[in-house]
């Protein structure tokens, strides 16, 4: 089965605060709640940089100084809604009417923001980091097993 590459775009948030930017009461803790993805690692060894664990199904990599990718999707993955103005977000819903419920998150000086025309929909929130990785690689096949099937495939798919 092939899958089309889907892209969004992606916020690296420096940070968050509460609805309205006011403090939040224990009562009123009944936020919808998103969470990140399990993380999405943009390094992935070659084959031959794994290593054999004696003479075991069990290969293994250490991997320093690896690029990891976590991301929060939001509700149903449809992201994000938020405003490029005053920074109001909100977690988007899969039929977008055009209407947004979020206000702007800081109290100041400044007119309240409208955010008309300045919200940018369906973001996806994100960090990329470095970090060290150990990757275990366990078959599940006995190798002699697994060369012979591959070797079998290159014949069959040889022929045609």
């Amino acid at each position: 089965m092939r899958r089309s590459i889907v892209r969004n775009k992606m916020l690296r948030p420096w940070g968050f605060s509460p609805v309205k930017g006011d403090e939040v009461k224990f009562e009123d803790e009944d936020e919808q709640y998103t969470y990140a993805e399990a993380p999405y690692y943009s390094y992935v060894p070659e084959d031959t940089r794994m290593d054999n664990y004696g003479r075991s199904n069990i290969r293994f990599a250490n991997l320093p100084d690896r690029k990891v990718l976590t991301v929060n999707m939001g509700k149903s993955k449809n992201g994000f809604n938020v405003c490029k103005k005053c920074g109001g977000a909100e977690v988007a819903d899969a039929n977008p009417n055009g209407t947004f419920s979020f206000s702007q998150p800081y109290h100041d000086n400044h007119p309240l923001c409208r955010h008309d025309g300045t919200v940018a929909t369906n973001i996806f929130l994100g960090y990329e980091f470095l970090t060290d990785m150990f990757m275990l690689d366990i078959s599940t096949i006995p190798r002699n097993l697994w060369a012979t099937a591959m070797r079998k495939r290159k014949a069959y798919f040889g022929r045609l």
